[in-house]
This record gives structure tokens, C-alpha cells and sequence, in this order.
């Protein structure tokens, strides 16, 4: 008596089903972030997130726009980022 390869066909997508999806939702143990950030305004360095010498960015008041007045100028940015694979 020979078997016949179809009831157990169902089975076998099961389980490879299973594994595939238990392989897809595993657990990522990563990490990512910033841990210093500048902005460069008018030639001026001020910290974003950061602890130096540097005057703070948020909060600062950059005064009040008059049009024709001394422009404020973007000269530049920094991130500073960290990726861990856990």
C-alpha cells in the first residue's frame, strides 16, 4: 500500500507557513539615536542637543524680523547619530 502525497501537502505548507511567519516577526534588539546636534546661525555654533560651551537653540530668541535689517543667516548643521544592532 503506498501513500498519496496530497493530505499531506496541507501539512507540510502549514508548518513551512508557520516558520516563515514566526522568522518575520522575531524580535529587533536595535537601537538608534542622536546624541549631538548643532545649528550654525550667522557664524554662531548653538546646541540642539548637546552639553558644550555652545549657547542653547531651543528656546533662544532670535529677535524680532524688520525687512531690509541685518539677515539671519543659515551657515550650517550637524548630527551626530548612533546605530547599535542589540
Amino acid at each position: 500500500m503506498t501513500r498519496s502525497v496530497r493530505p499531506i501537502f496541507p501539512f507540510v505548507m502549514a508548518v513551512v507557513l508557520l516558520f516563515a511567519v514566526l522568522w518575520a516577526v522575531r524580535p529587533a534588539f536595535a537601537a538608534a539615536g542622536i546624541w549631538e546636534s548643532y545649528i550654525v546661525l550667522n557664524n554662531v555654533f548653538y546646541d540642539v542637543n548637546a552639553a558644550t560651551p555652545n549657547p542653547n537653540f531651543p528656546g533662544q530668541n532670535l529677535g524680532i524680523f524688520v525687512p531690509g535689517s541685518v539677515p539671519l543667516t543659515l551657515n550650517g548643521g550637524e548630527i551626530k547619530t548612533f546605530k547599535n544592532n542589540g
